[in-house]
């Protein structure tokens, strides 16, 4: 069963703008949040803290708007290599970020031995 053509391509905008929707939101939280410093600090991060709601929104957003544009993929590939593995893939991923947890404290050993490979 095929979505029709309107709807697939709006499944299809709504997972092209998933990359962008996550960046907008994580690089304008990681300007504004004290103490982030983005060379030296994961996006990731940002969901610790009394704000971290706002970077776990932005998880559960992207990963909903990567789903949507699996399904209009489904909807789009009909024959060839990708046609069930893609898709299939998409969802996967965008259901790992529907369920984030909080990334590790930077005072934590396991992100302080990390920073100091990058540093």
């Amino acid at each position: 069963m095929h979505a029709p053509e309107g709807t697939a391509r709006t499944l299809l905008k709504a997972g092209f703008l998933a990359g962008p929707v996550y960046l907008l939101a994580g690089y304008s939280q990681a300007v504004l949040r004290e103490g982030f410093d983005i060379r030296r600090h994961a996006l990731s991060l940002l969901s610790n803290g009394a704000l971290g709601w706002i970077q776990i929104s932005n998880f559960m957003l992207t990963g909903l708007l990567v789903i949507a544009g699996a399904f209009g993929l489904r909807t789009v590939l009909r024959n060839g290599r990708g046609h069930a593995w893609v898709p299939m893939l998409l969802t996967t991923y965008g259901i790992g970020l529907l369920s984030p947890s909080p990334a590790h404290d930077q005072e934590s050993p396991l992100q302080v031995s990390h920073l100091r490979r990058m540093a």
